[in-house]
């Protein structure tokens, strides 16, 4: 059996484009209306439901100091701030911290969880007054086929961007991990961005895009692997932040 080939999507540096002399034409009052509907989404900003709107002020950018970046998103757990992400986008770090950026601002991060073959990772921060974070709610039961998802991150050189797609199956890939497939945009730079449902429940981690079977490998960027997030150890993760020195330690660790 031919395995499932899939690119990772963490953004590496690319060439810079030659800045094109015309001058823009000044912006007409409908490019005007249409700029601060859609403020940067592709969904219109107007349309953004309670749970959206909650996931997009907390996605913020992951780098990895001298390799490539990708997104996650700021939640708070029993006390601890975290930024949740994809493995992969900090696999190859040289240090033991990482820049959490939103904007102009940023603060280093420590991986306090990593699942490299769930691809699934964890950073533990300060309190983050550059993004507000969401309360993590882990939704266990998968979503059904044809279920509306959301996510919010900045795949490729795009701004901030908050993006629905659909479930569309469920599929085995590296070493039979079960990924949900999810018809969505997704491109270098979204991995780490976490779905939502529309009651504000996480559903999985964008991790991977299917590039084709055997020997013709088609980039495929309207379809997307999830890792479920209920895969997620929390009794290993409560470890480790019980770990963490005192001044950053939930307060639930004093009662263990």
């Amino acid at each position: 059996m031919k395995k499932l080939a899939c690119c990772l999507l963490l953004a590496t540096s690319c060439a810079e484009q030659t800045e094109v002399s015309d001058q823009v034409p000044p912006a007409t009052a409908f490019e005007k209306k249409m700029a601060a509907e859609y403020d940067g989404t592709v969904v219109p900003a107007a349309k953004l439901n309670r749970a959206e709107r909650r996931g997009r002020r907390g996605a913020v950018k992951v780098f990895t100091p001298g390799m490539g970046r990708g997104s996650g998103c700021y939640v708070t757990y029993k006390g601890a701030h975290l930024v949740i992400t994809a493995a992969h986008v900090i696999d190859d770090a040289t240090t033991n911290w990482l820049w959490v950026v939103r904007g102009e601002k940023k603060v280093k991060a420590h991986p306090v969880y990593f699942d490299g073959k769930e691809d699934i990772a964890i950073l533990a921060t300060p309190p983050m007054e550059m993004a507000t974070p969401t309360r993590l709610v882990i939704r266990t039961p998968y979503p059904k086929l044809g279920e509306e998802l959301t996510y919010s991150g900045y795949p490729g050189h795009h701004d901030l961007l908050t993006i629905r797609g659909e479930v569309v199956g469920y599929e085995k890939i590296s070493s039979d991990r079960e990924k949900l497939v999810v018809h969505t945009y997704g491109w270098p730079g979204a991995s780490g961005s976490c779905f939502f449902d529309k009651i504000g429940r996480m559903v999985g981690v964008l991790v991977a895009i299917p590039v084709g079977r055997g020997y013709v490998a088609q980039l495929l960027e309207s379809m997307v692997f999830a890792t479920p997030i209920k895969v997620l150890d929390l009794d290993r993760l409560d470890k480790h932040l019980c770990m963490l020195p005192t001044d950053v330690r939930p307060h639930f660790c004093m009662k263990r």
